[in-house]
């Protein structure tokens, strides 16, 4: 895995770098051990609160079967690590971070505590949810896009997939709308200088973005544009990447505007995730997300969805 926590009770979890390593364990005891004349650095799994094991933090020993060594990760480490965690086959078996199933896969995830998990996060903090897919695609999709997006997402029931976990769900979610219409939403505002996304639009026949909006040309009566994933891809020690396309549609034909890949973030979405939860302990109120919250609950009531 590529991210680590500090503590069991610790809810902020960090991307594995040696720097990051290094500024949070401060380099103490008791992250850094010897083992057998050797040093060993330990953290927390964020998954499932085992302890993990650093591999390659500095020495390159571990290689591939190629020779080359591999790059920094950390494995689960099974048996107690004193200071650090308790271990617990019970918990390493249903740890997110160590299933490989990719988008689309329809492994089930078979524990129900986890599949309402999934859907509550959904329910519970949909204007976080909301967020993050308008900051991976760059689109200010509308609310009421978004409740359709939601209601896609509970009808194939997306929380039921092991592919789809805490970590990653933002992604998940948005694979799981397969094409979206993305004619008449807006483009985020503050990237649209550096993302390819506005350049590429602006390129097409048939679309333009004019003060943000994406619109179709006038001379043009029919004509679509969509973004979907695809393309999941998850590596050895479970860094994950899915490509990002945007497309135009017109008499049958399609043509591709932006193809980019993405490097997903496993860190982002739940430590906004754990800091509302923080926040609701405070009993700290967010009128936004109660309004949304309503809303949302109304429409899947009216479908018969919950």
């Amino acid at each position: 895995m590529k991210i680590f926590k500090l503590t069991t009770e610790s809810t902020k979890v960090f991307n594995l770098t040696v720097e990051n390593y290094e500024d949070k364990t401060h380099r103490m005891v008791p992250y850094y051990a010897i083992e057998k004349g050797e040093p060993v650095y330990y953290a927390v799994c964020p998954g499932c609160n085992n302890p993990i094991k650093m591999v390659n933090l500095y020495d390159k020993k571990i290689i591939n079967e190629d020779k080359t060594p591999q790059s920094l990760h950390a494995r689960h480490r099974k048996g107690n690590v004193p200071n650090i965690a308790v271990y617990s086959q019970e918990q390493y078996d249903n740890c997110p971070l160590r299933k490989k199933n990719l988008f689309g896969s329809k492994v089930k995830e078979p524990n129900q505590e986890i599949r309402n998990n999934i859907l509550k996060l959904v329910l519970d903090y949909p204007d976080i949810l909301h967020r993050h897919v308008k900051d991976i695609t760059n689109i200010n999709f509308s609310v009421r896009q978004f409740i359709l997006m939601i209601i896609k997402f509970i009808e194939e029931k997306g929380y039921h997939y092991q592919c789809i976990n805490e970590f990653n769900l933002p992604y998940g979610f948005i694979y799981m709308q397969h094409s979206m219409r993305i004619i008449n939403q807006y483009v985020k505002k503050e990237n649209e200088q550096k993302f390819p996304l506005t350049k590429s639009i602006n390129k097409s026949a048939y679309f333009k973005i004019n003060n943000n909006q994406i619109l179709k040309l006038e001379s043009v009566k029919y004509a679509e544009i969509s973004c979907y994933f695809t393309k999941h891809r998850k590596t050895k020690y479970l860094n994950e990447t899915v490509e990002y396309r945007i497309t135009e549609s017109k008499d049958k034909k399609t043509k591709i505007l932006l193809e980019e890949t993405l490097q997903i973030s496993q860190t982002k979405y739940i430590n906004d995730i754990n800091k509302a939860k923080q926040e609701e302990k405070k009993h700290h109120k967010n009128d936004k997300r109660d309004i949304l919250k309503n809303e949302i609950q109304k429409i899947l009531l009216q479908k018969n969805l919950l």
